[in-house]
């Protein structure tokens, strides 16, 4: 369970203005396309879009950042971490944004990089309190260092702002799990799987609890 990535959140207000800047006379070296290609492809053809766009030099401030954040994200979602990290970095410094700490945090977690990932998870909370992403992601984190009850008010904190978070009820339960508290953790899985009856984790942790309970018993 990874750490409460958000997808090119918070871009959409800097996506006409992108787009007009490109036209105005400059369609040979940030065409227009290469904006709504960054943003809406994946893979390498985001990547070398969003590439085309940063290299311009046309953009700036949030606009420029919001690029950088695309990319970064394309880099971690196929595991390149230590460049999306760098992209991150830059997005950060131009528009300090608490879901662009959110999301390298969710970069650092996959290297195991738990503290650093918790620095920004704390830093994303201090600019937003009410981001469920960044409660979700630092209950992870906690969860992994093995801080159980910090990590189960982060993950209630999360479903109080966002009821319907089946992820974080099934992160919820595998702490209560991990903690010995059986009981708590079915009623978190069984509830996490009326609403996503097909979550494979919560289905195979749910297992796990039962026979821990029985064994207790």
């Amino acid at each position: 369970m990874s750490v409460g990535r958000r997808r090119r959140f918070g871009i959409g207000c800097h996506r006409a203005a992108l787009t007009a800047i490109a036209l105005l006379g400059a369609g040979e070296v940030a065409r227009a396309d290469d904006i709504d290609t960054c943003f809406d492809a994946k893979g390498d053809t985001a990547i070398v879009a969003c590439t085309h766009a940063i290299m311009s030099g046309r953009f700036n401030g949030a606009a420029l950042a919001s690029l950088y954040y695309n990319r970064a994200f394309e880099n971690d979602s196929r595991g390149e971490y230590d460049q999306a990290i760098k992209d991150y970095d830059q997005a950060i410094k131009l528009n300090p944004k608490d879901s662009y700490f959110t999301n390298r945090a969710a970069a650092y977690f996959h290297k195991k990089q738990y503290d650093l990932a918790l620095a920004d998870l704390d830093e994303a909370l201090k600019r937003n309190p009410d981001s469920a992403p960044a409660l979700f992601g630092r209950a992870n984190v906690r969860k992994e260092k093995g801080e159980y009850s910090g990590a189960i008010a982060d993950y209630g904190a999360a479903l109080r702002l966002r009821p319907d978070f089946t992820y974080a009820l099934v992160g919820r339960g595998d702490a209560y799990l991990r903690k010995g508290d059986y009981d708590r953790a079915l009623a978190d899985f069984d509830a996490a799987l009326k609403l996503q009856p097909d979550n494979k984790f919560a289905q195979e942790r749910r297992q796990r609890a039962l026979d821990e309970k029985s064994k207790k018993n």
